[in-house]
């Protein structure tokens, strides 16, 4: 995880377009610029070959569509994916982006960005933030470009010492990091903070959940209190760039978790993978214009 949040743009494709991302690209009026109103999905592209989750991105950026009341017919991160995927080099580790954002009269502007990411840390730190998740706020379901308040946020973990925030909800218990969802192990069982508590369902998250099922693992959701955080034996992060990644403390509330020398951390791991389901046909890469 980088100690800053500004995302390379060495490949940036606008409506089909491939541009110089170095260069002004987009109209400074537009309500996805000016509003910050628009919607997201990052995921990883390795050698080449996309996650096999990109139906389960499809179908979130659908859901945070609807919730923001932007129409994206047929054309979606799936049907757009060639565009992204003909640019790339064949190798490395790739982060990209696919951003939809409101431009006017109900037109959408749909950007990929894309850049070189390294492999993530073998264990983080978490700061617990003073910022809160509303679990009423429908909003909190949708994966949008309006993050001041998780920007904010992560920029003092990073200047406390730590790799990301942990955010409460106004209720006190626990919801999600600005970039991460939260899962802990504790009495036997992993658990994490259910969709109804102000978070992103994330989609490394549900695999996760899926794999432990598989495997045989106790995993399930429930309202985690600060009592329970403190109790757990170990702590993750996930997402779909860093996968899961064990947590050694939270500053401000809870020193000495094991981290990276976890017990649970290689059945996780070896879960997680074991729920991918199969490879998709592959997506034909057509030449940009």
């Amino acid at each position: 995880m980088s100690q800053h949040r500004f995302e390379s743009a060495e490949l940036l494709i606008i409506d089909g377009q491939q541009l110089d991302g170095s260069q002004p690209a987009l109209l400074a009026n537009l309500p996805g610029i000016l509003r910050g109103e628009g919607i997201f999905e990052t995921f990883l592209v390795i050698n080449g070959e996309p996650t096999r989750l990109l139906a389960q991105h499809e179908a979130r950026l659908r859901h945070s569509a609807e919730l923001m009341g932007m129409e994206l017919g047929e054309q979606g991160l799936m049907a757009d994916a060639h565009q992204v995927l003909a640019a790339l080099p064949p190798e490395g580790r790739w982060r990209v982006r696919y951003t939809v954002l409101r431009g006017h009269e109900r037109r959408l502007v749909r950007m990929w960005t894309a850049g070189p990411v390294s492999m993530p840390p073998d264990q983080v730190s978490l700061l617990w933030s003073r910022y809160r998740q509303d679990p009423r706020d429908p909003l909190c379901a949708a994966k949008t470009t309006s993050r001041a308040k998780y920007q904010v946020a992560h920029a003092e973990a990073i200047e406390a010492g730590c790799q990301e925030a942990l955010l409460p909800t106004v209720d006190g218990d626990v919801s999600e990091c600005t970039a991460a969802n939260l899962l802990i192990w504790h009495d036997g069982a992993l658990r994490t903070p259910g969709l109804d508590r102000g978070i992103l369902a994330g989609v490394t998250r549900a695999l996760l959940l899926e794999g432990c099922q598989k495997a045989g693992i106790p995993a399930f959701e429930q309202k985690i209190s600060q009592k329970l955080l403190c109790e757990a034996e170990e702590v993750f992060i996930s997402n779909a760039v860093i996968g899961v990644i064990p947590v050694d403390k939270i500053k401000g509330l809870q020193d000495g978790y094991p981290g990276r020398s976890g017990a649970m951390l290689p059945r996780l791991r070896a879960a997680y993978p074991a729920a991918l389901p199969d490879p998709p046909p592959p997506i034909p890469r057509q030449e940009n214009s």
